[in-house]
């Protein structure tokens, strides 16, 4: 059982939202933790039509009513789809830019995950938070999970796009963690440009299998040292290392195991190779059909 700090989800009432929480439900229950369940009020205060003769009242007064009228419409809402189980809810509301609410929240719950909802046939765009989803996704310290399907069933398959980087070290001790019977594929992709461009340039076929050959070596010995520090071995895991386009090759490895999340490192520094940070990372969250949790290192 995991602390008390709990599993933080960001709530805008809407069926995206819903469908998050199931999920965030799911993985409280299973962990012994409690939800926390924010809204967060923009300056418009679009929601004021929530109360009544609000153009009486101070500003201070409105916002502490609206503050109550969130919370009480949280617990509402969400403890009629929290079912049989014993999760307890801790709403809270909030005004202002919606990341840095966030960020303070989970500091100030010590919450260990961010569960956010999306459509469930668009893009990071059409996330419960609109344009600001995306900045949720790079902007959060904790492991952030992007639930686009309504299944609320344990994840049975996860596939981990993992390079050399710290982040990818720290995403599979968050599959370790939150997600400890699911099978795992770990993936790592060789981008075969480089060995593309190294042939145009005039490199002997000879040269370049061994130069193949030494990547997969290195690959491989490094992947290991990964999963035997974060504890990610047993007969539930197993590695592809493969040549191919990063983005195509994990669709490909997703559907081919059928898998229900993908879990990868939010953004990668390493040296030794470059195929997931930034662009590519954000364009498998856009692609993928499945549930994608983006973890960072400290």
């Amino acid at each position: 059982m995991m602390s008390e700090s709990g599993v933080l989800i960001a709530h805008d009432f809407s069926e995206r939202s819903e469908r998050a929480a199931g999920r965030a439900f799911q993985l409280a229950d299973e962990h012994g933790m409690p939800v926390h369940a924010a809204h967060v009020v923009d300056e418009a205060f679009p929601e004021r039509k929530w109360l009544k003769d609000a153009d009486t009242d101070s500003e201070g007064s409105i916002v502490e009513r609206l503050k109550d009228a969130v919370r009480e419409r949280l617990t509402r809402e969400l403890s009629a789809l929290k079912g049989e189980s014993g999760v307890t809810i801790k709403p809270h509301a909030a005004f202002g830019y919606v990341a840095e609410q966030l960020h303070t929240l989970a500091e100030g719950t010590g919450s260990q995950l961010l569960v956010i909802g999306a459509h469930g046939r668009h893009a990071v765009r059409d996330l419960l938070l609109g344009s600001t989803a995306e900045q949720l996704l790079w902007y959060m310290h904790m492991p952030t999970l992007v639930v686009r399907r309504e299944s609320v069933t344990p994840y049975q398959q996860v596939v981990i796009a993992a390079d050399f980087s710290e982040e990818a070290e720290t995403a599979m001790a968050a599959v370790r963690t939150w997600f400890p019977r699911a099978n795992v594929r770990i993936v790592h992709v060789i981008d075969s440009r480089a060995f593309e461009r190294l042939r145009d340039a005039g490199m002997p076929n000879e040269a370049l299998e061994e130069e193949w050959q030494q990547q997969d070596r290195t690959v491989t010995d490094y992947l290991q040292s990964m999963m035997e520090r974060t504890g990610m071995i047993g007969d539930h895991v197993d590695v592809r290392i493969i040549h191919g386009h990063p983005v195509e090759e994990i669709e490909n490895q997703v559907s081919e195991v059928n898998a229900d999340l993908v879990v990868m490192g939010g953004h990668s520094r390493s040296r030794l190779t470059r195929w997931l940070p930034g662009r590519v990372s954000s364009r498998l969250v856009h692609k993928l059909p499945c549930d994608v949790m983006l973890a960072r290192g400290d």
